[in-house]
C-alpha cells in the first residue's frame, strides 16, 4: 500500500446558496463567506436564549478565513463587538436588547448573486436595518486574489452615526500585530485609536504565517483605527449553556464613518488575503480592479 500520500488540496470554487442567502468563495490559502438576509431569510435566529447578540450577522457579515484557523473559534463570539461585524454597514449606536430583532425578515428581495466564469462570483443585497431607517445597497465581487467590497445609497434619518466596518479582527495574544497604513507603522498597543485621513492602503500582520491581510481603497478614504481588549463570557450570548467565566481577546477594528444621518453615502475597498505589506503597496500602486 502507498504510504505518506499527500492530501489533495481543496479546489477553488464559488457557490451561491440562494435558499440561505449565503455565498462561499474559496481560493488557495483563503476563503470568504458572506451572510445576507431578505424577505425570505431572517437576519438572525435566537432560540432558547442562545445567540443573543447575533443582531447583525445577516446584514452582510463577511467571514474571511485564512491560515489563522483559530480566528472564529474559542472565545471569538463572546468577545467580538456585536455592533461592528466585519463587512457590515451599521447604525452603531442603536440600542439593542438581548435577542432583539430575532427572526426579522427585511422587506427586500434584491439579495443574491451569480457565479461568473468559475471560480469567480458576485453577490449583492439591499440592506434594510431592523429598528432603524438605515438602508443601503451592498455588493461584493470575488476574484482570484481579492474581494472587492462596494456600497452605495447609504441613507438614514435617525440622527445617529452610521459606519461600514472594513475589519474587526482578533489579534495575537498581546494585540500588537504590526499595522502599516500608507507604508507608515501605526501604534500597536491595545487601547489606542485614531482617525486617519487619505488612506490608500493598509496591511495587517497575521497571527500565523499566511494570515496577513491587505486593504486597498481606490479613492483615499478616512479610516478609523481602534485597538482594544474586549471582555465577555459565553453566558452573555448563551444563557442556558454558556460558561460564565470572563474571558478577554484583543481586536483591531477598521471602519469608515459615514457621519450622522448620511444621504447616499458610498464606500469602496478591496480585501487582499495573504498579501504582505510590500505586495499590498504594489497592488495599491497598480490595482487589478478599478
Amino acid at each position: 500500500m502507498p504510504q505518506n500520500i499527500p492530501p489533495l488540496g481543496a479546489p477553488p470554487l464559488h457557490r451561491q446558496f440562494p435558499q440561505m442567502d449565503r455565498v462561499v468563495h474559496r481560493r488557495e490559502g483563503w476563503a470568504a463567506m458572506i451572510a445576507m438576509s431578505s424577505s425570505r431569510i431572517a437576519t438572525y435566529e435566537s432560540i432558547r436564549s442562545e445567540n443573543l447578540h447575533g443582531w447583525h450577522t445577516g446584514d452582510g457579515m463577511l467571514y474571511l478565513y485564512t491560515a489563522d484557523l483559530r480566528q472564529f473559534g474559542e472565545n471569538h463570539w463572546a468577545t467580538l463587538d456585536p455592533h461592528r461585524l466585519p463587512g457590515t454597514t451599521v447604525d452603531v449606536q442603536l440600542p439593542r436588547a438581548d435577542g432583539s430583532g430575532e427572526g426579522y425578515l427585511p422587506p427586500v428581495d434584491w439579495v443574491g448573486g451569480a457565479c461568473l466564469t468559475e471560480p469567480y462570483g458576485v453577490a449583492g443585497m439591499q440592506l434594510n436595518a431592523w429598528g432603524s431607517t438605515l438602508s443601503a445597497k451592498k455588493s461584493w465581487f470575488l476574484f482570484d486574489n481579492e474581494v472587492v467590497c462596494l456600497g452605495s445609497g447609504i441613507t438614514a434619518t435617525d440622527g445617529r452615526p452610521i459606519e461600514t466596518v472594513v475589519e474587526n479582527r482578533r489579534l495575537a495574544a498581546y494585540g500588537d500585530n504590526p499595522l502599516l497604513v500608507n507604508g507608515a507603522p501605526r501604534p500597536g498597543s491595545p487601547g489606542l485609536g485614531e482617525v486617519l485621513p487619505g488612506v490608500s492602503w493598509a496591511a495587517l500582520a497575521g497571527n500565523v504565517p499566511g494570515a496577513e491581510i491587505g486593504y486597498v481603497f481606490p479613492q483615499p478614504t478616512t479610516l478609523s483605527v481602534q485597538r482594544e481588549i474586549r471582555a465577555g463570557s459565553p453566558s452573555d450570548i448563551n444563557t442556558p449553556y454558556g460558561d460564565p467565566t470572563r474571558v478577554e481577546s484583543p481586536y483591531l477594528t477598521l471602519s469608515i464613518d459615514h457621519g450622522l444621518s448620511p444621504s447616499n453615502a458610498t464606500y469602496a475597498y478591496v480585501l487582499l488575503p495573504g498579501f504582505r505589506a510590500t505586495d499590498v503597496a504594489r497592488y495599491a500602486a497598480s490595482p487589478q480592479v478599478v
